[in-house]
């Protein structure tokens, strides 16, 4: 009997995708930035998360162009069922998790030798998020390292 293999549900996904700007006027986002984790700031534009940072949504894809200097494209947001492979160490289903160390923009994340996704996954540890909860639902049997994370 073939094993079921939990992924995407796409449509929850492609339902909280919004268009938005990323980053700052000195730091440029590019699709090397595809899947990694952002937060908004004040002045509305999403960037990177820092380490320990709560994950408000993933880059989704990026424009070739800017708009007002800055970057632009579109970003899965935090929202009921919506979920995103990662990359971690040592975490068990049901854990909640906050960003890793991330590269810096433009530059591969480099977790790229997920079967289904070209661009790689971003790197999350255990946390104690209070605003932007994600947690742990499923680890993939053929890559310990890879989970699939879904908002609550």
């Amino acid at each position: 009997m073939a094993k079921h293999i939990l992924s995407i549900v796409e449509k929850h996904n492609l339902r909280n995708t919004v268009t938005s700007t990323f980053g700052t006027l000195k730091s440029k986002f590019s699709n090397n930035d595809h899947n990694k984790a952002v937060k908004r700031t004040s002045s509305n534009a999403m960037v990177l998360c820092e380490e320990g940072d709560e994950i408000e949504g993933f880059v989704d894809s990026i424009e070739p162009g800017t708009l007002d200097g800055l970057s632009y494209g579109a970003c899965v947001c935090h929202a009921p069922l919506v979920r995103m492979f990662v990359t971690g160490q040592d975490l068990s289903f049901g854990d909640y998790v906050v960003c890793g160390a991330q590269t810096e923009p433009s530059v591969s994340n480099g977790n790229d030798d997920f079967l289904l996704n070209k661009y790689g996954t971003t790197v999350v540890k255990k946390g104690s998020p209070t605003n932007f909860k994600w947690r742990v639902i499923a680890s993939d049997a053929r890559n310990p390292n890879v989970y699939l994370i879904e908002a609550v």
